[in-house]
Parts: structure tokens; C-alpha cells; sequence
């Protein structure tokens, strides 16, 4: 066989098989997957193989090709379907329950094009720049599907057309266009909320005092750079940058950004299919439920500290240093406290009766614990309680809310600890 040239990239069978499910083209996956399948077994292999066939709308031997699979789905959980995907309202279709509360949640709402901006209250006119008051914003809607802000820089003017917003209103939006030559920007000027008041100010990460005029308009970006905001944002980022597809439709984060495309899933429940083909966050560990969660709550791209102010930004990194995850033996996650297809809850009571579960005192006998009441430091005895106040208080002392890290926001500190000062 021949190796090809330094230039020329080496795609494993198995990942192009893959890509090609992904692409609903199951007769040319199937051909790579018996490439991998012909010399031994290989039960990921055989998984993708009863994938193929599923697509194909062939049941038997889709089930054949699942049961020499053998536990590969159970040992990786968390591994998307090689499906195309099916759009949120699909999902509606059989779970309307579910649906219409996860889309009434910000995590559906973490994303609005310029047409879906038409009620954001917008700042007043020559809006003084909050580092340099000579410098003004002017944010105006150009018809109905249009928004452009006009910065006014001594005698210099730079104009941008709004093309989205980024984050679900809560604690803010951020802006991002496009200038007249076309380029990305993320705009200079962002919506804070603080309760039912709000508010424009500088967009967190921006100088205060640019030392270039254009940079008083937006910060560039590239166009990779907007795919990963995207992909924190939405469900599907390339049906969003293609404003085609299923997943184009949804608004925000949708059920397939955590539970996998769908397509295979749905065609598993028309055959009847034993396995649902659709990720289960609740069979995985807590390890891998974090980790999940993270793929958004984290500061992607660098590295953090427990000495790095911003970390309390992400949960999904500052839990895993807290005592209470590393002696729960893999059982506490997120979804311990935090219900993904709603709001989290603002009452106090709720999570101290999430660590009360646990903190109590009291003793605990053996057998099974649901996964939403984590195994803690002692199995017989029962973890011991706090000295300060054993009832009450729990979150106000060990996950206190951290203000201004981002401008006119605050975050609970999930990195779960005794704060000694």
C-alpha cells in the first residue's frame, strides 16, 4: 500500500466511516468499516458497523453488528452518535415535556441573531464612551433586519453592522459584526443586567483605554474565532455559519448539545432498535458528566489556578478542585444540583439541601445511592458537620458569589472549600 507524501493526511477507517454516517452515507461507511472488521474484531468497529446498517434500514443485521459491539457503548457513554443531526423540534415530537421547559431555559437562549434583537433596549444616542467620554457610540436599527453602530473618534467615524449577539441576556450580550471592510469584530459596547435594570458598558476583555482608534469600534476577530464562540453558543455552529440544515432552527443551546445528534435515534426508535442510539448523561460517571459541562464551562484554549481571579467563571474546571468532587467517589456532578433543561435555582434552601444529603451527620448504611447523593468522606459514619452552623448557610460560606469579574455580574464560586479569611 502505498504511504503517500508529508502532505498527505492519514485518515483512519474508522473515522472516516464516521464522518460518512455523519453525512447519512452508510453503503460508503459500511465499506471502510469492513475494511477494519475483516482481519479481527474490533468492537467500535462493530458499533459504527450496526450504524451503517441502522441507516440503511437494515434491522437485523444492525443488531447483529451491536451485540459483537459487546460494552463499548457502556465504557464510552458519552461518545456521540456518528448521525447527522435532527433539529431540537424534532426531539418536541416525543418529548414535549422536556422541550418546552428546556427552551423556556437560558441555555436555549445564549444566542440571537440581529433579526431577534428588535426588542433590546438599545443606549441613547452619542453615547459617551465609559473609558473616554469624547469618544461616542450611536447603535440605531436600519430597518427591521438591520443594527449598526456608528463610533465617533475625534473627526474619524467607523461603522459596523451587528450580525449577532452572544450570551442570553441574564448577565449580558455581547455584540459582534462586521466593519466596512467586511471584518469580524466583537463589538466595543455590551448589554449588562444586574436584576430588572440594565445597562452598556465596555465589553468584558476589552481595553479600557484603546491605544488604536478602530479598537474604540470592536476588537478583532477571525473567522475561526467566531466558530468558537459558536460553538459554546449554539447547538450546531456549522449549520449556524451555513444558515442551513436542521440545526440552523434552533435557538441556542439545543437537546443535541449534550445528548448527540440525533438522526440515528430517531431512526432506532421507528425499527424498534434495542439500543436508543442517543447519549444518556445520567449512565455516565460524574468525572464524565463534568467534563461534558465543561466543554463550554471552562476557559477553553488556556489553563487556570485556584490563584486566577477569572476561574470562578468556570465551574466546570473549579469543581473538580473541590473536596466534595474528590471524595464523592465519581458520584457528584453538575446535575447533582443543577436540572440542564431549567433555569439553576436562586434559593439557597435548594443546594443546602443538596450538601445536607450528604453533611448530615448522621450515618449511612449500605446498598445503593442514587447518583444525585454523592458517597462522601466516610461510608459508615457519614461525613462530619460544620462547626459554624451545622442547618444553614452552606453556600453563603463555601461557594460565595464573586462580583465584577466580568463587569456588573457575579458568579458562585464552585470551587468548594473553607474560605479561611
Amino acid at each position: 500500500m502505498a504511504k503517500g507524501n508529508a502532505h498527505t493526511p492519514i485518515v483512519q477507517p474508522k473515522e472516516l466511516a464516521r464522518v460518512l454516517l455523519q453525512a447519512r452515507q452508510p453503503a460508503k461507511a459500511r465499506l471502510q468499516l469492513e475494511r477494519v472488521l475483516s482481519s479481527q474484531p474490533v468492537p467500535e468497529g462493530s458499533w459504527l458497523l450496526s450504524r451503517a446498517y441502522l441507516q440503511e434500514g437494515l434491522k437485523n443485521k444492525a443488531l447483529a453488528a451491536w451485540e459483537k459491539s459487546g460494552s463499548f457503548r457502556d465504557a464510552n457513554p458519552l461518545i456521540p452518535e456518528p448521525s447527522p443531526f435532527a433539529g431540537s423540534n424534532r426531539c418536541a415530537e416525543c418529548h414535549s415535556a422536556v422541550f418546552q421547559s428546556q427552551q423556556s431555559s437560558r441555555h436555549a437562549h445564549t444566542f440571537f441573531r440581529v433579526s431577534e434583537l428588535g426588542n433590546m433596549a438599545l443606549p441613547p444616542p452619542s453615547f459617551p464612551d465609559p473609558g473616554q467620554p469624547r469618544v461616542t457610540h450611536t447603535l440605531r436599527r436600519v430597518g427591521a433586519l438591520r443594527l449598526q453602530q456608528e463610533t465617533h473618534v475625534e473627526n474619524q467615524v467607523f461603522v459596523a453592522l451587528v450580525q449577532y449577539a452572544f450570551g442570553s441576556g441574564d448577565r449580558g450580550l455581547t455584540l459582534v459584526g462586521r466593519g466596512d471592510k467586511g471584518q469580524a469584530l466583537e463589538l466595543r459596547l455590551s448589554q449588562y443586567r444586574t436584576g430588572t435594570s440594565s445597562r452598556w458598558d465596555v465589553t468584558s476583555g476589552h481595553i479600557l483605554q484603546p491605544n488604536e482608534a478602530t479598537q474604540y469600534l470592536g476588537e478583532p476577530l477571525t473567522e475561526d474565532g467566531i466558530r468558537h464562540c459558536l460553538i459554546c453558543h449554539v447547538t450546531d455552529a456549522q449549520a449556524i455559519v451555513q444558515a442551513s440544515g436542521p440545526g440552523s432552527t434552533d435557538r441556542g443551546i439545543g437537546c443535541e448539545k449534550c445528548h448527540g445528534p440525533g438522526e440515528n435515534h430517531i431512526l432506532a426508535i421507528k425499527a424498534d432498535f434495542l439500543d436508543l442510539a442517543i447519549i444518556d448523561p445520567k449512565m455516565a460517571s460524574g468525572l464524565r458528566v463534568v467534563a461534558l459541562c465543561a466543554q463550554c464551562h471552562s476557559p477553553l484554549g488556556r489553563q487556570t489556578s485556584p490563584e486566577d481571579p477569572s476561574a470562578v467563571r468556570f465551574p466546570g474546571t473549579t469543581l473538580t478542585w473541590s473536596r466534595c468532587f474528590l471524595e464523592s467517589k465519581d458520584k457528584l456532578d453538575c446535575m447533582t444540583c443543577h436540572d440542564p433543561h431549567r433555569n439553576a435555582a436562586t434559593s439557597p434552601a435548594h443546594y443546602e439541601a443538596k450538601c445536607l444529603s450528604c453533611h448530615s451527620g448522621t450515618a449511612r448504611s449500605g446498598g445503593s445511592r442514587p447518583r444525585s447523593e454523592p458517597t462522601s468522606v466516610s461510608e459508615t459514619t457519614g461525613p462530619a458537620t460544620c462547626p459554624v452552623n451545622p442547618t444553614k448557610g452552606c453556600v453563603a460560606c463555601h461557594m460565595p458569589s464573586v462580583k465584577n469579574v466580568v463587569p456588573h455580574s457575579s458568579f458562585a464560586d464552585h470551587f468548594i472549600r473553607v474560605h479561611r479569611d
